[in-house]
């Protein structure tokens, strides 16, 4: 907390408080670098941005510790920057060597601005519940910003005709999946608080926006992570019998929420578009749309290339070059394991994922120490990464501020092990 006193010289002396507190001004600084990413993600200049709110969090982190800075060594920024030294040193055996070093300076950016971040948000004790607040509000900010920048009579007349938004200020899978998000935290405090906040209220227009942009992914973040928030949380009871009543209803419940969704005709090209999924994944791929069948030419073009360098791959930020040879689509291969062995072979993909094999083994290790920020942290874990499926993340600023919740998290759990031995 900082404190200014102006007096004034005159007969009566007036003093004028000013209360600044710094974590607060951090929180909303970090709240406006997440919405930059999505907002700004089309502009080359939206890097700068990105860049200047990460100094001024560090101007103001200074400021608050009196002009010092501390030094903080951590699994995560250590990962990441071996990983961001291996997508550099890849473009020595890469096809395309400057896509490589492109991808490297993009991660070598991130991992100075988590650098930075990881050491703001290490030393304050409520670092997770901030971020994950920061996270939250910076969804509902991007909904009501996709709602205006659309506009409201045009959305409306989309719902109707079940038309998909299309891919403007940013893409619309990011869109759906940062107001999925921003729920599925909300629904986590409500079940931890047993109470709805004011702030509830702007679930609505994120839900709203999450089935306009027909997003599989944004739907599935959704649903399954809501359904993990109340599994999870009634996983506790030393009531075998309860435990199962609870877990049954939990079950039963989301069943018939589902079909109710299904029936909405609002997420009506949604549930199509999941449908196509499915039939691509369990049936003989008769049903799969065009997308569908894409990708899973991608993923097989993928796979091929792994085959074909297993060890290094054909260099990071390469497999495109696949994609536009074989498919004539000059895009990542929509898969973020296969995108990984494609192009940082074996290696590649042992060194991002063993930040995640790190989050699971260590939630396990430490359940007993859980807090309130536990299930929800474990939960984004598990969707984000099974959502990596249908998505190329490795290279996503947003992931790694996801990334950062999960890791200061773990130091939270291990901070509370040591108190409590």
């Amino acid at each position: 907390m900082f404190l200014i006193r102006l007096g004034l010289l005159e007969r009566d002396t007036v003093k004028i408080r000013l209360y600044f507190n710094m974590d607060k001004i951090i929180n909303v600084l970090m709240v406006i670098l997440i919405c930059s990413f999505t907002i700004l993600t089309s502009y080359s200049w939206g890097r700068y941005v990105m860049l200047g709110c990460t100094g001024l969090i560090l101007c103001v982190q200074v400021f608050r510790n009196n002009g010092k800075y501390k030094l903080f060594s951590g699994v995560f920024p250590f990962v990441l920057a071996l990983f961001t030294f291996y997508s550099l040193i890849s473009s020595l055996w890469a096809e395309r060597s400057t896509d490589s070093i492109t991808v490297g300076k993009t991660l070598f950016e991130i991992t100075v601005m988590v650098y930075i971040l990881y050491t703001c948000y290490f030393e304050n004790p409520k670092n997770t519940n901030d971020l994950l607040r920061c996270i939250k509000w910076s969804g509902y900010i991007i909904s009501l910003y996709s709602i205006f920048f659309y506009g409201l009579d045009f959305l409306i007349i989309a719902a109707a005709n079940e038309t998909r938004l299309e891919n403007t200020y940013a893409n619309v899978n990011t869109i759906g999946m940062l107001s999925s998000i921003c729920i599925v935290i909300q629904v986590d405090e409500f079940i931890c608080e047993k109470r709805w906040k004011w702030e509830a209220l702007l679930c609505l227009p994120s839900i709203f926006i999450v089935a306009l942009t027909h997003s599989r992914k944004a739907l599935l973040l959704l649903i399954l992570g809501t359904f993990l928030c109340f599994l999870l949380h009634n996983l506790d009871s030393k009531n075998i019998l309860k435990t199962i009543g609870k877990i049954s209803a939990i079950v039963l419940g989301a069943l018939v929420l589902l079909n109710v969704v299904a029936l909405m005709p609002i997420f009506a090209g949604t549930f199509d578009r999941m449908n196509a999924l499915f039939g691509s994944i369990f049936g003989d791929g008769g049903g799969a749309d065009s997308s569908v069948l894409i990708r899973d030419r991608m993923i097989e073009v993928g796979w091929e290339q792994f085959l074909k360098t297993p060890l290094l791959g054909m260099g990071m930020a390469n497999p495109h070059i696949l994609s536009n040879m074989y498919l004539g689509k000059d895009a990542y291969l929509h898969n973020n394991f296969i995108e990984l062995l494609a192009g940082g072979g074996i290696v590649g993909l042992s060194i991002y994922y063993s930040m995640y094999a790190y989050l699971l083994t260590m939630f396990w290790k430490l359940r007993r120490y859980k807090n309130e920020e536990y299930v929800i942290c474990l939960v984004m874990t598990v969707v984000l990464l099974i959502l990596d499926y249908g998505m190329v993340s490795y290279y996503q600023k947003i992931r790694y501020v996801y990334l950062l919740v999960m890791f200061l998290e773990i130091e939270a759990l291990k901070k509370k092990q040591n108190k409590d031995n």
